[in-house]
C-alpha cells in the first residue's frame, strides 16, 4: 500500500489527466492529490469534468499555477485531502494548507471530504481523501458524488450569475452610448437650426 515514485524521477508540476480527458473542451477542471482520489471523483461526474492528479500536497499548487495560464477562463475546484493525522503529530495539516493555497492561486472553489459522524474523529489515518469517502466511509460512493457535484453545480451556477451580470453591464452600456449619439444627434439638428435662424435674421432688409 505504499506509494513510490521511480528513482530519480520528476515530480514538480507533472499531473496527469484522468481517462486522457481534453482539457480544453472540459467545463470543469478537478485537481486532487493521489491517483486513486482523481480516478474516483472521474467515476461519480460526467464528460464535461476532467479530473487531474498532482500526486501529492506540494505539486497542487504548482499545478494550479500552471494550468491557470494555460486555461485563464476555465472553472477549477480543488478537491483537497484532510491530513488531520498529520496535523496530530506534526501540527500542519498538509492537504487543507495546500489545497487552499492552490485555490488561491486559481481563485477557485476547495472542497474537502466530508466523513459520517465520528469516523475521522475515530481513525483520522484511515479517512482523509473522498477515495476514502467512497470507500471506507457509511456515505460511500453516492455520498462523494453528492458532496462533488453539489460543488460542480455551485461553480456553474455562480458562472452563469456573472456572466448574466456582465451581459446586463454590457447591454445597459450599449444603451447609454446610444442615448449619447441620439443627444449629439439632436444637439447638432438645434445648432444648425438656431444657426439658420441667425442667419435670417443677420441679413439686410431691402
Amino acid at each position: 500500500g505504499t506509494k513510490r515514485f521511480a528513482k530519480d524521477s520528476q515530480q514538480e508540476g507533472c499531473l496527469h489527466v484522468i481517462g486522457n480527458k481534453d482539457l480544453k473542451a472540459a467545463n470543469t477542471i478537478i485537481l486532487a492529490e493521489g491517483y486513486a482520489t482523481a480516478a474516483t471523483i472521474n467515476e461519480v461526474t460526467d464528460d464535461t469534468v476532467a479530473c487531474v492528479a498532482t500526486f501529492n500536497s506540494g505539486n497542487l499548487p504548482l499545478v494550479a499555477k500552471e494550468l491557470g495560464k494555460e486555461f485563464p477562463n476555465k472553472q477549477f475546484i480543488i478537491a483537497g485531502d484532510d491530513d488531520l493525522a498529520v496535523k496530530a503529530k506534526q501540527g500542519f495539516n498538509p492537504g487543507r494548507e495546500k489545497a487552499l493555497e492552490a485555490g488561491s492561486i486559481l481563485n477557485c472553489k476547495v472542497v474537502l471530504p466530508i466523513f459520517a459522524p465520528g469516523e475521522q474523529l475515530e481513525n483520522s489515518k484511515e479517512f482523509t481523501d473522498f477515495n476514502d469517502l467512497a470507500q471506507k466511509s457509511k456515505f460511500g460512493r453516492d455520498g462523494l458524488a453528492k458532496q462533488i457535484n453539489e460543488k460542480i453545480n455551485a461553480v456553474k451556477q455562480n458562472s452563469e450569475l456573472n456572466d448574466l451580470a456582465i451581459k446586463q453591464e454590457q447591454t445597459q452600456g450599449e444603451k447609454v452610448e446610444l442615448t449619447q449619439q441620439k443627444v449629439t444627434h439632436d444637439d447638432e439638428e438645434k445648432l444648425n437650426h438656431a444657426k439658420k435662424v441667425t442667419k435670417k435674421r443677420s441679413r439686410p432688409s431691402i
